[in-house]
């Protein structure tokens, strides 16, 4: 007898392995502003965490989180947005989304009344492509390469020509001049900054601090060029200052330089693009309020100015004028700063890290109080208003015992068991009540008398508003062994399979966490290449005359 916890099993691994694989299934984008933040994994689920006064974390609710909490149960979100207290994200099929505050008409719904606390779709259109958000304005380009924008115009940076108390709010998407070509938009609470295709750089909107880049502090209320180069390949914003890197690896910085945030280790403003150094090696850059950080292409992190709380991700929170090394990691892929001092950074193996200001737990951590240290969000099973994890299930006897244990209940309702003895048709078995509201840790068990030999169950979590999300599949299997044993496990290039009942199979599919297929081998092997895999946690499932013979854990190191 032999209990395989699949998918639990390999959701466990990450509190105890650093296996860049299996944080590869976790997050492929984050936006953060004003004391929150969105996030999207790899699997199209959107998360959200900290502040959520207006609804702005998607919940239909008003309650606050500090940690990542799943909105709604779709797994089909591209690319999210974090406004001043909304927010919007673009479907994987084109649709737009919006929620959260419309003082301004920053939902884009034709109104500038309401608060939605859940994500409306905009109009019926499905040709969106990227979504920005700052302050009261939203912004949207469409697989035409168009601008579109929408909300305040106070600042001007809706694009259109006006600004001021005269200028109304625009309701619903309107477009941004004729251009075609727009690829990137960085938006900050009264500028913006564009990238359009031919590799030029664009500003406009308020320009007190010199933010846009045209050499001098005159506002400019529609998109103007920058300069004449036409080789700028990433932009990124801050509240009084402007950064991009160009094709050849060279950064530049330009705006107020009151905290050192031009990096050019003077507190000298610049109002043109300026070179920061003489490195040729910058691949990403982002920026909050006063402080940047960007990496390159050896996988390093470099920050620098503003570091009172630590937004930096070094010791102290002294302000550095210059670019300077976060710690000794090269795997660094992405960072994205908030306006509001919290500071994070995806790597390449997927996994998500925090760091900075946090007074409304806009880090995720579950830790109050800022931090100066990068620290992991890790891929956690949280659905709903649970923090569910060590969810585990064994045989005893004639029954299976399904375990969990939950953190930071948030108006919980009830736990229902659910059983399938094919991992997709699901029936309800039991319920338990949950405990509604409750900071510390509550650990909860289920017995189930199995019908077949392969079990599967799931837990379904449904909240006080009637709101529900399932957490992962495990998998119990009460029949016999299917007599094959692989090792070495870990491995490394090859892996070498072991029949150890004579027995053998005819089919060999090796997929990652999420059931995608990495490998499929046909007819029996004993010596089985892993080469094309990256390192990481993997499933393996045998199979003989197309029955399922049964199922290894597999660790690629």
């Amino acid at each position: 007898m032999k209990a395989l916890y699949l998918r639990a099993f390999l959701m466990s691994l990450i509190s105890v392995s650093s296996a860049s694989f299996i944080h590869a299934q976790c997050w492929q984008q984050v936006a953060v502003n004003a004391g929150f933040t969105l996030a999207i994994k790899n699997d199209g689920r959107l998360w959200a965490w900290g502040k959520n006064n207006k609804g702005q974390l998607g919940r239909n609710n008003f309650f606050n989180y500090s940690t990542p909490v799943q909105v709604g149960s779709s797994a089909d979100w591209s690319v999210g947005a974090a406004g001043y207290e909304h927010s919007a994200a673009v479907k994987t099929d084109g649709s737009l989304w919006t929620w959260g505050s419309n003082s301004d008409g920053q939902l884009g719904d034709g109104t500038n009344v309401g608060i939605y606390p859940y994500p409306r779709q905009v109009g019926n259109e499905t040709n969106w492509l990227r979504v920005y958000a700052a302050l009261n304005v939203t912004m949207a380009i469409k697989t035409d390469g168009t601008l579109w924008a929408w909300g305040s115009n106070f600042y001007g940076m809706l694009g259109n020509g006006g600004s001021g108390g005269s200028s109304p709010d625009v309701l619903s998407p309107q477009q941004v001049g004729l251009a075609s070509n727009w690829v990137s938009i960085m938006l900050s609470n009264q500028s913006a900054l564009g990238l359009r295709a031919d590799g030029t750089l664009w500003s406009w909107g308020w320009n007190s601090s010199g933010v846009l880049g045209n050499g001098s502090t005159t506002h400019q209320f529609t998109p103007q060029q920058v300069g004449s180069a036409s080789n700028w390949s990433a932009i990124a914003i801050g509240l009084e200052h402007g950064l991009g890197l160009r094709s050849d690896g060279s950064l530049w910085t330009w705006g107020s330089n009151d905290h050192s945030q031009l990096g050019n280790g003077s507190t000298t403003a610049s109002y043109t693009p300026q070179q920061v150094g003489t490195d040729m090696d910058w691949v990403s850059v982002s920026s909050g309020g006063f402080h940047s950080v960007a990496v390159k292409s050896n996988g390093t992190a470099w920050a620098w100015g503003y570091n009172h709380v630590g937004q930096l991700g070094l010791t102290g929170s002294t302000t550095i004028s210059s670019p300077q090394q976060i710690g000794s990691v090269n795997s660094w892929a992405k960072p994205q700063l908030g306006m509001s001092n919290a500071s994070f950074g995806i790597r390449t193996d997927g996994s998500l890290w925090a760091w900075g200001g946090n007074t409304n737990n806009q880090l995720g951590t579950g830790i109050p109080g800022n931090s100066s240290t990068p620290t992991d969000i890790g891929c956690a099973t949280v659905v709903l208003p649970v923090r569910l994890f060590d969810l585990s299930g064994r045989q005893t006897g004639n029954f299976n015992t399904i375990s969990w244990k939950t953190a930071n209940e948030y108006n919980s309702e009830v736990f229902e068991i659910e059983y399938s003895k094919d991992g997709v048709n699901f029936i309800k078995v039991g319920s338990i009540p949950a405990a509604g509201f409750s900071g510390s840790t509550l650990s909860y068990s289920y017995k189930h008398q199995p019908l077949y030999e392969r079990s599967f169950y799931r837990i379904k979590i449904i909240d006080l508003d009637g709101n529900r999300d399932y957490s992962a599949i495990i998998e119990i299997e009460n029949g016999s062994n299917h007599g094959l044993g692989i090792y070495p496990n870990p491995a490394t290039d090859f892996l070498k399979i072991n029949s150890r009942s004579n027995l053998d199979f005819d089919k060999l599919i090796i997929s990652d966490i999420t059931g995608r297929t990495m490998l499929e081998i046909n007819g029996y092997q004993t010596l089985i290449p892993l080469k094309k895999l990256s390192p990481g946690a993997y499933l393996l499932r045998f199979y003989k005359a197309g029955k399922i013979m049964g199922d290894e854990v597999l660790m690629r190191q």
